[in-house]
């Protein structure tokens, strides 16, 4: 059936035959979850498919290497030290950006058909899909925009905030990681690199990453949308949506001018910027000006 179903959306593109499968996990961890009854598409089984792997790291090498960087930029460290932690920390951000702009390349300039997976579906799958549509279309590059494309990728797909942000005392920490962090600091750099090209600025995505911790709104809360309908959030939380619109221009990028275009970034670590004014704000020697 699955097999029917993926060829059946190559040839339902009049544009391009071959459907393009994104596996963001890298492809020995693919191999590995071969064995556990998982795997990947056989190319073998298919006549229109072409799977490429895009090298994302799992939530536990993403979570061991987030609290290294969290220690150090608060401790302090060696150069050579700091510099190593970062440079794996950016390694890990380029691979995600990296992954979005192939994404966006086969279904901008080859016209082509995509599928994203991972492992489960809800962690780099939402990731990049997520960024594939902010390169895309200029509407999510919007204020308003922009929660659209969380509320339907992030809190209606099934992201689980619950357990990858530890909210509950009893959460487990082994399924703690900075998902949802990373898409918030890749948007971050895409906003470097296109300074007017989105309407929100880096105010907004601090405030939304502290407001994902702070269990002050209902909107992060809980590991999927039936959860959040079970208790009723909308009506028994706040809205942080409601709470940013309140604020007037503090989160508007002043610079704005609505590009039109598909943004089509350069990926490098020499291209990326480390986050100073996110991991540094709480070390007051370290705080940007």
């Amino acid at each position: 059936y699955q097999r029917r179903v993926r060829g059946g959306i190559g040839l339902t593109n009049p544009n391009c035959d071959i459907l393009y499968v994104m596996d963001a996990r890298p492809r020995a961890n693919a191999l590995g979850n071969q064995v556990k009854g998982s795997g990947f598409e056989n190319t073998q089984l298919y006549t229109n498919i072409n799977v490429s792997f895009l090298d994302i790291d799992n939530i536990h090498v993403m979570r061991d290497c987030f609290y290294k960087l969290s220690e150090l930029c608060q401790v302090g460290a060696s150069d050579t030290e700091f510099s190593n932690v970062v440079n794996q920390w950016m390694s890990h951000i380029k691979l995600i950006l990296l992954g979005a702009t192939q994404i966006v390349h086969k279904l901008d300039v080859l016209s082509a058909s995509v599928l994203i997976h991972c492992s489960d579906g809800w962690d780099r799958t939402t990731q990049l899909s997520s960024l594939s549509q902010l390169l895309l279309d200029p509407y999510f590059r919007t204020f308003r925009g922009f929660e659209v494309l969380l509320e339907k990728e992030w809190l209606n797909f099934g992201h689980k905030f619950n357990d990858r942000c530890g909210h509950l005392f009893d959460s487990p920490e082994s399924e703690e990681s900075p998902v949802f962090l990373q898409f918030v600091e890749c948007v971050w750099q895409l906003t470097q690199m296109f300074p007017t090209a989105f309407e929100f600025n880096e105010n907004l995505l601090i405030c939304m990453l502290d407001n994902v911790h702070s269990n002050l709104f209902g909107t992060f809360l809980c590991n999927n949308l039936r959860e959040r309908e079970k208790f009723n959030l909308k009506a028994n939380t706040c809205s942080f949506w409601l709470y940013i619109r309140s604020q007037g221009d503090l989160y508007i990028n002043k610079s704005y001018d609505r590009d039109e275009r598909v943004l089509m970034p350069y990926i490098s670590l020499q291209n990326l910027r480390f986050w100073r004014g996110y991991y540094y704000r709480h070390n007051p020697l370290l705080q940007p000006n």
